[in-house]
């Protein structure tokens, strides 16, 4: 079968450093592996698929930090994708999947797109045939509601959504990861690991004084190359100095923006006690979480958001909040008892190895990816929109 993949325009698929373009490239090389033909269109420095075909579309962000957005069906490859068995379109932007809708209906039957990114900006249009990556993520856009909404970022960022129309999201396949490459590690260290974006929203404020309140040994790692990330990353640093003057134990760890990203990443997850997911709004993923799920390391996770779809409580980790009538995930009190249980060793490393395998690994998303495409291109020509 031949495969368009339409990716997104922040990174390159897969990125050097932080990005969910790195799922795209999991697919991808899934999808090869289970031997189809992968065409990928993606930004400048992107990889090709294994025996596949690689197109570069001029899409990145502007100095504004704005999608400067170029539809690939209406540069060179309009004939290319049309004649696919399978398009899939990840972009920001879902160009293509409008001009499918508007100009060439009789190819919608075999198109989907995957949503991406924050629950804030999900395009108005086309809206058939989404898939997003998690049921919390398909509950609040058919609700009309944002990541947001009802956490203290409503009001920066918005909590309402017009709402997704019933029968537009055709499904929900989580998101996934290499779990060959993301393994276990042969030694344990004595720090907890925060990673993220330091965006305020990701909570790494509160990752801050659970650290300066149980004087665990924190190490945080977290993009700065973009000026949002540079201006919320210096400012917690300053949090982190103050906290460290007053006996906090917090350690920045610098990550290379090269090829070795990854390899570092996955050593400070494979070395960690646990890791602190302290989000502050309804998260509708976590790729963080499975990352370190796979390498035997269990999560500690503010329970809102997708985090209940990932960690079962006792078993791969701890939703905070779930202990007492208030269900406050602010009460460090919770965390305390989390980090408590998880000095007792009462997670098995195994199970959260095991676990993260059998349900987020990428070959599962991509043979479900697979399956849906069987749905809906397994319709009667008549039937079809």
């Amino acid at each position: 079968m031949k495969i368009s993949f339409i990716a997104t325009a922040s990174y390159p698929t897969p990125p050097l450093s932080y990005g969910g373009e790195v799922f795209w490239w999991d697919l991808c090389e899934s999808f090869a592996k289970l031997g189809h033909e992968v065409t990928l269109y993606a930004a400048a420095g992107s990889k090709c698929p294994p025996n596949g075909i690689l197109h570069y579309i001029p899409e990145q962000y502007n100095p504004q930090g704005q999608y400067v957005s170029a539809d690939p069906m209406r540069i060179l490859y309009r004939r290319d994708i049309l004649s696919s068995d399978f398009i899939i379109d990840a972009s920001h932007t879902k160009t293509t999947m409008e001009e499918i809708a508007y100009f060439h209906r009789e190819a919608k039957y075999k198109t989907i797109g995957i949503l991406n990114g924050m629950v804030s900006h999900t395009p108005m249009c086309p809206r058939y045939n989404i898939v997003v990556g998690s049921q919390k993520w398909k509950e609040l856009l058919e609700s009309g509601f944002t990541q947001f909404a009802g956490t203290p970022w409503e009001g920066q960022y918005g909590g309402r959504l017009f709402p997704m129309p019933k029968g537009a999201i055709i499904d929900s396949i989580h998101w996934a990861t290499n779990s060959d490459f993301y393994t276990p590690g042969d030694k344990r260290d004595s720090y907890y690991l925060w990673f993220s974006r330091p965006t305020g929203y990701k909570g790494l404020g509160r990752a801050i004084n659970i650290a300066r309140n149980t004087k665990i040994h924190l190490k945080l790692a977290m993009p700065m190359d973009m000026a949002e990330h540079k201006y919320w990353g210096e400012e917690y640093l300053k949090q982190i100095a103050d906290a460290n003057a007053n006996g906090a134990q917090i350690e920045f760890v610098k990550l290379p923006n090269n090829s070795r990203h990854h390899e570092s990443k996955r050593e400070l997850y494979r070395r960690a006690k646990a890791l602190l997911f302290t989000i502050e709004s309804e998260e509708p993923f976590g790729l963080t979480v499975i990352e370190c799920l796979s390498c035997g390391t269990p999560a500690l996770c503010t329970r809102i958001g997708a985090m209940p779809e990932i960690i079962t409580h006792g078993q791969n980790g701890y939703l905070i909040g779930m202990d007492g009538p208030s269900g406050d995930p602010q009460n460090i009190g919770g965390w305390q008892r989390a980090i408590g249980w998880i000095e007792e060793g009462l997670i098995d490393s195994e199970d959260c190895r095991k676990d993260a395998v059998a349900r987020f690994d990428r070959m599962v998303a991509a043979k479900r990816y697979l399956e849906l495409h069987r749905r809906i291109t397994d319709v009667p020509l008549g039937a079809r929109d």
